[in-house]
């Protein structure tokens, strides 16, 4: 399905796993275990507490891309709203000058200010950034600020 996803040839996606579990040697292992939890289980339970049950019937190829797959959607989002949170608590005491928080979509958060720099989407950005699970795995993203959504200038 990755293949399919990036529209690409199965080999090269094959490529694109090796060298990604190349970076994060753990990951590997890491969806194996959930994997056999899961199967042993029929649950899974993120370092955040959200728990997913998983059917006992049904494809099992099926059960174990989403044994692979919830876990780590279900942390982003988790990551996502934590920096949300701490972007939410540095507005309400002022620290992020005139600026308010207007909405999210997926893994976007989007805050209004009267801010004229790029320091606001800085700030948030650090924000998203910061340590959530002791560094386990690095958290990266994205800042830009602009007048419109035509004039978005990457920080």
């Amino acid at each position: 399905s990755l293949a399919l996803e990036l529209n690409t040839t199965v080999v090269h996606a094959v490529e694109l796993q090796d060298k990604f579990f190349g970076a994060y040697s753990r990951g590997r292992e890491w969806i194996n275990e959930v994997q056999q939890q899961v199967l042993r289980d029929g649950y899974f339970v993120t370092p955040f507490c959200r728990t997913l049950r998983f059917p006992i019937a049904g494809d099992k190829s099926s059960l174990m891309r989403d044994a692979a797959n919830w876990p780590v959607q279900s942390l982003a989002s988790d990551i996502t709203l934590t920096g949300l949170l701490r972007i939410h608590d540095r507005i309400k005491v002022g620290e992020l000058g005139d600026t308010r928080m207007l909405l999210t979509v997926h893994d976007s958060i989007l805050v209004e200010t009267k801010e004229d720099t790029g320091e606001i989407a800085l700030a948030c950005r650090n924000e998203m950034e910061r340590d959530v699970l002791d560094g386990y795995v690095p958290f990266k993203a994205d800042a830009k600020y602009g007048k419109s959504w035509g004039e978005m200038t990457d920080c």
